[in-house]
Protein backbone atom coordinates (compact mmCIF):
# COMPACT_ATOMS: atom_id res chain seq x y z
CA UNK A 1 0.00 0.00 0.00
CA UNK A 2 1.08 3.80 -0.12
CA UNK A 3 1.54 4.75 3.24
CA UNK A 4 1.51 8.22 3.02
CA UNK A 5 -0.45 10.11 5.50
CA UNK A 6 -3.32 10.97 3.85
CA UNK A 7 -3.72 7.46 2.68
CA UNK A 8 -3.25 5.88 5.99
CA UNK A 9 -5.83 8.05 7.70
CA UNK A 10 -8.33 6.72 4.92
CA UNK A 11 -7.27 3.26 5.69
CA UNK A 12 -7.91 3.38 9.00
CA UNK A 13 -10.92 5.12 9.12
CA UNK A 14 -12.22 1.73 6.74
CA UNK A 15 -9.90 -0.93 8.67
CA UNK A 16 -9.92 0.19 12.83
CA UNK A 17 -7.60 -2.72 13.52
CA UNK A 18 -4.62 -1.62 11.07
CA UNK A 19 -1.25 -1.53 11.99
CA UNK A 20 -0.09 1.72 13.70
CA UNK A 21 3.55 2.92 14.17
CA UNK A 22 4.79 2.46 17.42
CA UNK A 23 8.61 3.24 16.62
CA UNK A 24 10.37 6.09 14.44
CA UNK A 25 14.20 5.06 13.30
CA UNK A 26 15.94 8.74 12.08
CA UNK A 27 18.52 9.95 10.36
CA UNK A 28 21.27 12.25 11.44
CA UNK A 29 22.65 14.80 9.12
CA UNK A 30 20.41 15.99 6.26
CA UNK A 31 17.18 14.47 8.43
CA UNK A 32 16.98 14.97 12.13
CA UNK A 33 19.88 17.44 12.07
CA UNK A 34 19.67 20.88 10.48
CA UNK A 35 22.70 22.01 8.07
CA UNK A 36 24.96 23.35 11.02
CA UNK A 37 24.63 19.67 12.47
CA UNK A 38 22.88 20.59 15.32
CA UNK A 39 19.74 19.01 16.61
CA UNK A 40 17.08 21.62 17.08
CA UNK A 41 15.82 23.05 21.02
CA UNK A 42 12.07 22.24 18.97
CA UNK A 43 13.29 18.58 17.04
CA UNK A 44 14.39 17.77 20.76
CA UNK A 45 11.17 18.61 22.54
CA UNK A 46 9.12 16.61 20.39
CA UNK A 47 10.86 14.09 20.87
CA UNK A 48 11.34 13.78 24.35
CA UNK A 49 7.24 14.26 24.45
CA UNK A 50 7.00 11.37 22.34
CA UNK A 51 9.15 9.47 24.49
CA UNK A 52 7.63 10.29 27.69
CA UNK A 53 3.95 9.09 26.02
CA UNK A 54 5.80 5.75 25.11
CA UNK A 55 6.85 5.91 21.50
CA UNK A 56 9.59 4.57 20.54
CA UNK A 57 12.66 6.63 19.10
CA UNK A 58 15.92 5.63 17.65
CA UNK A 59 18.77 7.18 15.81
CA UNK A 60 20.36 5.66 12.54
CA UNK A 61 23.15 6.78 11.26
CA UNK A 62 26.08 6.63 9.23
CA UNK A 63 28.16 8.10 11.70
CA UNK A 64 30.48 6.19 14.26
CA UNK A 65 29.02 5.84 17.83
CA UNK A 66 31.87 8.88 19.47
CA UNK A 67 30.45 11.16 16.78
CA UNK A 68 26.74 10.86 17.88
CA UNK A 69 27.06 11.42 21.74
CA UNK A 70 26.46 15.30 22.00
CA UNK A 71 23.25 14.41 20.24
CA UNK A 72 22.29 11.72 22.75
CA UNK A 73 23.31 14.12 25.53
CA UNK A 74 21.15 16.61 24.27
CA UNK A 75 18.12 14.20 24.05
CA UNK A 76 19.06 13.31 27.48
CA UNK A 77 16.18 10.52 27.46
CA UNK A 78 15.72 9.23 30.72
CA UNK A 79 16.28 5.49 29.60
CA UNK A 80 19.10 4.21 26.87
CA UNK A 81 18.62 5.42 23.68
CA UNK A 82 18.87 3.06 21.08
CA UNK A 83 21.35 4.05 17.96
CA UNK A 84 22.59 2.07 14.98
CA UNK A 85 25.38 3.94 13.97
CA UNK A 86 29.03 3.29 11.34
CA UNK A 87 25.42 2.61 8.79
CA UNK A 88 24.31 -0.35 10.43
CA UNK A 89 27.77 -2.04 11.23
CA UNK A 90 26.80 -1.56 14.74
CA UNK A 91 23.95 -1.26 17.54
CA UNK A 92 24.08 0.57 20.99
CA UNK A 93 22.01 1.49 23.54
CA UNK A 94 23.59 4.89 24.46
CA UNK A 95 23.23 5.69 28.54
CA UNK A 96 23.35 9.57 29.38
CA UNK A 97 25.69 9.65 32.63
CA UNK A 98 25.40 12.57 35.28
CA UNK A 99 28.60 14.31 34.11
CA UNK A 100 27.07 14.18 30.54
CA UNK A 101 29.08 11.21 29.13
CA UNK A 102 27.65 8.81 26.98
CA UNK A 103 28.12 4.96 28.22
CA UNK A 104 27.29 2.08 25.04
CA UNK A 105 26.12 -1.22 25.83
CA UNK A 106 26.88 -3.01 22.31
CA UNK A 107 23.96 -4.94 21.13
CA UNK A 108 24.99 -6.44 17.33
CA UNK A 109 28.57 -5.58 15.62
CA UNK A 110 29.48 -6.70 12.08
CA UNK A 111 32.55 -5.40 11.37
CA UNK A 112 35.25 -4.81 7.92
CA UNK A 113 37.33 -8.08 7.98
CA UNK A 114 40.91 -7.57 7.78
CA UNK A 115 41.53 -8.93 4.63
CA UNK A 116 39.46 -6.04 3.16
CA UNK A 117 40.66 -3.20 5.29
CA UNK A 118 44.31 -3.75 4.32
CA UNK A 119 43.09 -4.13 0.69
CA UNK A 120 41.05 -0.57 1.54
CA UNK A 121 43.99 0.91 2.34
CA UNK A 122 46.80 -0.25 0.26
CA UNK A 123 43.95 0.68 -2.78
CA UNK A 124 43.85 4.81 -1.09
CA UNK A 125 47.68 4.48 -0.40
CA UNK A 126 47.87 3.34 -4.32
CA UNK A 127 45.86 5.91 -5.81
CA UNK A 128 46.88 8.85 -3.53
CA UNK A 129 44.11 9.16 -1.22
CA UNK A 130 43.22 9.23 2.48
CA UNK A 131 41.39 6.67 4.43
CA UNK A 132 40.19 6.76 7.82
CA UNK A 133 39.88 3.58 9.72
CA UNK A 134 37.27 3.22 12.66
CA UNK A 135 37.87 1.26 15.75
CA UNK A 136 37.98 1.22 20.09
CA UNK A 137 35.63 4.18 19.82
CA UNK A 138 38.76 5.87 18.08
CA UNK A 139 39.31 7.47 14.13
CA UNK A 140 42.48 6.73 12.87
CA UNK A 141 43.58 8.46 9.76
CA UNK A 142 47.11 8.76 7.49
CA UNK A 143 47.40 12.21 5.94
CA UNK A 144 50.44 12.36 4.17
CA UNK A 145 50.14 15.88 2.32
CA UNK A 146 48.85 19.07 2.99
CA UNK A 147 45.54 18.87 1.27
CA UNK A 148 44.71 15.18 2.71
CA UNK A 149 45.52 17.23 6.08
CA UNK A 150 42.64 19.51 4.84
CA UNK A 151 40.14 17.03 3.75
CA UNK A 152 40.51 15.34 7.23
CA UNK A 153 39.94 18.65 9.17
CA UNK A 154 36.85 19.02 6.86
CA UNK A 155 35.48 15.79 7.68
CA UNK A 156 36.14 16.49 11.21
CA UNK A 157 34.11 19.73 11.13
CA UNK A 158 31.32 17.69 9.50
CA UNK A 159 30.94 14.75 12.29
CA UNK A 160 32.81 16.71 15.37
CA UNK A 161 35.34 13.57 15.38
CA UNK A 162 38.00 13.55 17.46
CA UNK A 163 40.64 11.80 14.92
CA UNK A 164 44.03 10.59 15.83
CA UNK A 165 46.52 11.06 13.30
CA UNK A 166 49.02 8.35 12.66
CA UNK A 167 52.20 7.80 10.25
CA UNK A 168 52.61 3.37 10.86
CA UNK A 169 50.68 2.70 8.19
CA UNK A 170 47.33 1.43 10.47
CA UNK A 171 49.51 -0.89 12.29
CA UNK A 172 48.67 0.25 15.77
CA UNK A 173 45.03 0.47 14.55
CA UNK A 174 44.53 -3.01 13.00
CA UNK A 175 46.24 -4.57 15.76
CA UNK A 176 42.98 -3.36 17.91
CA UNK A 177 40.59 -4.88 15.51
CA UNK A 178 38.95 -4.77 12.58
CA UNK A 179 37.27 -1.80 11.58
CA UNK A 180 33.63 -0.72 12.36
CA UNK A 181 33.59 0.44 8.84
CA UNK A 182 36.73 3.02 6.93
CA UNK A 183 36.17 6.11 4.94
CA UNK A 184 38.24 6.98 1.76
CA UNK A 185 38.24 11.03 1.22
CA UNK A 186 39.08 12.76 -2.11
CA UNK A 187 38.49 15.99 -4.31
CA UNK A 188 34.82 16.59 -4.99
CA UNK A 189 36.00 16.42 -8.73
CA UNK A 190 37.41 12.58 -7.76
CA UNK A 191 34.53 10.87 -6.36
CA UNK A 192 33.15 8.96 -9.04
CA UNK A 193 36.75 7.85 -10.58
CA UNK A 194 37.52 6.84 -6.85
CA UNK A 195 34.70 4.74 -6.50
CA UNK A 196 34.85 3.43 -9.64
CA UNK A 197 38.46 2.42 -8.87
CA UNK A 198 37.70 0.75 -5.50
CA UNK A 199 34.54 -1.46 -6.63
CA UNK A 200 37.48 -2.73 -9.11
CA UNK A 201 40.21 -3.43 -6.69
CA UNK A 202 37.63 -4.97 -4.04
CA UNK A 203 35.28 -6.89 -6.75
CA UNK A 204 37.42 -10.08 -6.11
CA UNK A 205 36.14 -13.31 -4.63
CA UNK A 206 38.68 -12.96 -2.34
CA UNK A 207 36.75 -10.54 -0.13
CA UNK A 208 33.20 -11.77 -0.90
CA UNK A 209 30.92 -12.75 1.95
CA UNK A 210 27.86 -14.80 0.77
CA UNK A 211 28.58 -14.05 -3.15
CA UNK A 212 28.44 -10.21 -1.92
CA UNK A 213 31.57 -7.84 -2.81
CA UNK A 214 32.06 -5.19 0.15
CA UNK A 215 29.82 -2.68 0.40
CA UNK A 216 31.06 0.67 -0.98
CA UNK A 217 28.41 3.89 -0.12
CA UNK A 218 28.87 7.23 -1.74
CA UNK A 219 29.62 10.14 0.89
CA UNK A 220 26.80 12.63 1.01
CA UNK A 221 28.90 16.10 0.71
CA UNK A 222 30.46 14.16 -2.78
CA UNK A 223 34.42 14.15 -1.07
CA UNK A 224 34.51 10.86 0.37
CA UNK A 225 33.05 7.04 0.19
CA UNK A 226 32.45 4.22 2.93
CA UNK A 227 33.53 1.07 3.08
CA UNK A 228 31.49 -1.47 4.72
CA UNK A 229 31.18 -5.95 5.78
CA UNK A 230 29.13 -7.25 2.58
CA UNK A 231 26.08 -7.66 4.55
CA UNK A 232 25.79 -4.36 6.18
CA UNK A 233 24.13 -1.20 5.24
CA UNK A 234 21.73 0.37 7.54
CA UNK A 235 18.33 -1.30 6.59
CA UNK A 236 20.10 -4.79 8.11
CA UNK A 237 20.96 -2.51 10.97
CA UNK A 238 17.58 -1.37 11.76
CA UNK A 239 16.22 -5.20 11.33
CA UNK A 240 18.80 -6.02 13.96
CA UNK A 241 17.95 -3.25 16.12
CA UNK A 242 14.06 -4.41 15.74
CA UNK A 243 14.74 -7.79 16.81
CA UNK A 244 16.52 -6.42 19.67
CA UNK A 245 13.78 -3.98 20.80
CA UNK A 246 10.84 -6.76 19.66
CA UNK A 247 9.35 -3.99 17.84
CA UNK A 248 8.01 -5.46 14.03
CA UNK A 249 9.05 -3.42 11.13
CA UNK A 250 6.16 -3.08 9.47
CA UNK A 251 5.06 -0.56 13.13
CA UNK A 252 8.28 1.57 12.48
CA UNK A 253 8.44 4.42 10.57
CA UNK A 254 11.91 5.82 9.14
CA UNK A 255 13.61 9.30 7.91
CA UNK A 256 16.66 9.64 5.85
CA UNK A 257 18.05 11.57 2.91
CA UNK A 258 21.12 10.04 1.57
CA UNK A 259 22.31 7.22 -0.54
CA UNK A 260 23.06 5.23 2.57
CA UNK A 261 19.55 5.43 3.35
CA UNK A 262 17.78 3.41 0.31
CA UNK A 263 17.69 -0.10 2.51
CA UNK A 264 16.89 1.65 5.66
CA UNK A 265 13.37 3.28 3.88
CA UNK A 266 12.59 0.27 2.17
CA UNK A 267 13.16 -2.21 5.38
CA UNK A 268 10.87 0.47 7.48
CA UNK A 269 6.92 -0.27 7.50
CA UNK A 270 6.67 3.25 5.99
CA UNK A 271 10.06 5.21 4.52
CA UNK A 272 9.60 9.13 4.64
CA UNK A 273 12.01 11.26 1.88
CA UNK A 274 13.37 14.15 2.79
CA UNK A 275 12.72 17.49 0.54
CA UNK A 276 16.11 17.89 0.78
CA UNK A 277 16.89 13.98 -0.32
CA UNK A 278 19.22 13.08 -3.35
CA UNK A 279 17.23 11.59 -5.96
CA UNK A 280 18.14 7.93 -5.52
CA UNK A 281 16.02 7.97 -2.27
CA UNK A 282 13.50 9.71 -3.40
CA UNK A 283 12.69 7.04 -5.82
CA UNK A 284 12.91 4.35 -3.46
CA UNK A 285 10.63 6.00 -0.64
CA UNK A 286 6.98 5.35 0.37
CA UNK A 287 6.81 9.28 0.45
CA UNK A 288 8.33 12.36 -0.04
CA UNK A 289 7.61 14.74 2.40
CA UNK A 290 7.16 18.36 1.57
CA UNK A 291 10.20 19.85 4.44
CA UNK A 292 13.71 19.70 4.89
CA UNK A 293 15.98 19.31 7.39
CA UNK A 294 16.25 22.74 7.72
CA UNK A 295 12.13 23.26 8.58
CA UNK A 296 11.98 20.44 10.44
CA UNK A 297 10.17 17.89 8.17
CA UNK A 298 10.87 14.75 10.54
CA UNK A 299 9.14 17.23 13.60
CA UNK A 300 6.04 17.98 10.90
CA UNK A 301 5.80 14.69 9.63
CA UNK A 302 6.03 13.41 13.08
CA UNK A 303 3.03 15.55 14.52
CA UNK A 304 1.03 15.03 11.41
CA UNK A 305 0.63 11.41 12.09
CA UNK A 306 0.13 11.85 15.52
CA UNK A 307 -2.96 14.15 14.67
CA UNK A 308 -4.23 11.40 12.11
CA UNK A 309 -4.03 8.96 15.23
CA UNK A 310 -1.23 6.47 13.86
CA UNK A 311 1.16 6.57 16.53
CA UNK A 312 0.80 3.89 18.91
CA UNK A 313 2.18 4.81 22.98
CA UNK A 314 2.74 2.39 25.65
CA UNK A 315 2.59 4.78 28.54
Amino acid sequence: YTCGPMSLSAELKDDPGRTKFRMAALDLDGTLLQSNHKLSNKTCEYLQYLDRKGFTIIIATGRAACTVDEHVAKLNLPHPLPVVCSNGARGLMCSVQSDQTISYEEVFYKPVPQNIARATIHTANDLGYVSQYYVDERIYANPSQPEQLQLTEMYRELTGSDTLYIDDGFEEAIKKGPPSKQVVLCQVHQQDSMIESFETALNRETFFIEGKAPHIIRGHTGWFMEILHPEVNKGCGLENMCKHLGIPLSETVAFGDGDNDVEFIQMAGCGFVMKNARDVLKEAGDEIIEFTNDEEGVVKTLKRLENAELLTFNS
